[in-house]
């Protein structure tokens, strides 16, 4: 039960502060191609 309970705070977590840890949570919001080759980003989020 703890490990659902982590994953949901985890998902709220990354649902309020993704954008500020660039994390785009739609593929629409991702950095441009240029803006990613010069500060490297992770790939967009997906939701499960």
């Amino acid at each position: 039960m703890q490990l659902l309970a982590d994953w949901e705070r985890f998902r709220r977590a990354l649902t309020d502060r993704g954008p500020s840890l660039g994390l785009p949570l739609d593929a629409t919001d991702a950095p441009t191609p240029d803006q990613r080759a010069l500060f490297g980003t992770p790939p967009a989020v997906r939701s499960f």
